[in-house]
């Protein structure tokens, strides 16, 4: 895999930071260019440097056991990062991702500047985010110096491209968020999904999803100094998935420090720091479906595990109309399958017996059970 030089071009009001990328393999239907977009009001945070495509690319390029050639100049951090990087995805699935290469003549540190103290953090609505986003916010911050003055809403990333429908809608309400919260919304465009789906499937983003967002973080690093990825596991977990504390760090630079932030609590623990916060209940979005807008379906296992915390915590009714279904025994029963982990249903669990809850302790015990004979 060969990442050139990256450019920039303005067009339509967007300028795009984009890098032709030439692979080995014979790929149909991949794009030449990979490529990051943001309104042109905001082309003074574009950085034109190699550091946000090899963060996108490591994965499909480890996948492939494409050897990766960097022409344009990036980190040496990074780069030594790069190596435990790829160590620990080699050792969770050796038989998927194979040991590259990576060649770079232009190592360049990143600019570490005087006026470089933005804090951002990535925000997706979802519960992890917004958790995130509340802990990090000025008045909740009391290191200062580590408060949140930006959220990147990354689109073509969990929301495709071609679904303006539902990112529409989503940046938006997100961008009013910002201005009442006082803080700066970085939206920023990606067609890296049509990189990651077509080569490795759309059931490989959960390895990919992690460096991707981490790459746009660095395509718009000029005024950042820290990027908060909110964790979607603990400490506890041992699951290997895309974004872990024990490696996000590694696609640190020189000027731009990775933390994965939120790994301390578990994710009913989130849910009870953000359950009264108003705007956590009007534009709460954890579905993967979202049937109408920014409301989310209620049916899914994401929507079903979110609004039984919420149910445990007395606080589903201010939550509401962010589900298109009510909260049923029937559903509980029926929705709590397949590949979720068990550790979820095991903490639901928990919570609900320190409450009394018997009604959803049986129903989350009947699904405990369920679970054993698939």
């Amino acid at each position: 895999m060969k990442i050139h030089t990256p450019v920039f071009e303005t067009r339509d009001g967007y300028t795009f930071l984009a890098s032709h990328i030439q692979f080995e393999h014979t790929l149909a239907g991949v794009p030449d260019w990979l490529w990051f977009r943001v309104p042109s009001s905001l082309n003074p945070y574009l950085v034109g440097r190699s550091d946000p495509f090899v963060s996108a690319l490591l994965i499909l390029a480890m996948w492939l056991g494409e050897d990766i050639e960097i022409q344009g100049p990036v980190s040496p951090r990074l780069m030594y990062g790069l190596g435990d990087y790829q160590a620990a995805f080699r050792m969770w699935s050796p038989d998927i991702f194979k040991p590259i290469r990576i060649h770079a003549p232009k190592l360049e540190p990143a600019v570490v500047a005087p006026n470089k103290t933005g804090v951002a953090s990535a925000f997706s609505g979802g519960v992890d985010s917004f958790y995130t986003l509340w802990t990090n916010l000025p008045q909740n911050q009391i290191y200062r110096n580590m408060a949140v003055k930006y959220i990147l809403f990354a689109i073509g990333f969990d929301i495709l491209l071609g679904d303006e429908a539902r990112w529409q809608p989503a940046l938006i309400d997100y961008t009013a968020l910002a201005q009442r919260l006082g803080v700066e919304m970085l939206p920023i465009w990606t067609n890296i999904r049509e990189f990651t789906d077509t080569v490795m499937g759309w059931q490989a983003w959960h390895w990919c999803f992690g460096s991707v967002l981490i790459g746009a973080a660095h395509a718009v690093a000029n005024p950042l100094r820290r990027f908060y990825q909110p964790a979607g596991r603990t400490f506890l977990t041992d699951e290997p998935v895309g974004s872990l504390p024990q490696i996000d760090h590694f696609l640190s630079n020189e000027g731009l420090e990775i933390y994965h932030h939120g790994a301390r609590v578990t994710r009913f623990e989130k849910i009870a720091t953000i359950a009264d916060w108003p705007e956590a209940q009007r534009n709460l979005r954890i579905c993967w479906q979202n049937p109408q807008g920014l409301q989310n379906c209620g049916r899914c296992d994401k929507c079903l595990r979110t609004m039984i915390s919420l149910d445990i915590l007395d606080r589903l009714p201010q939550f509401q109309a962010c589900f298109v279904a009510p909260l049923t025994h029937d559903a509980v029963r029926g929705g709590l399958r397949g590949h979720l982990e068990e550790f979820y249903i095991e903490d639901l669990l928990h919570e609900a017996i320190t409450v009394g809850r018997d009604d959803l302790v049986d129903d989350l015990r009947y699904v405990m059970e369920a679970r054993k004979s698939e």
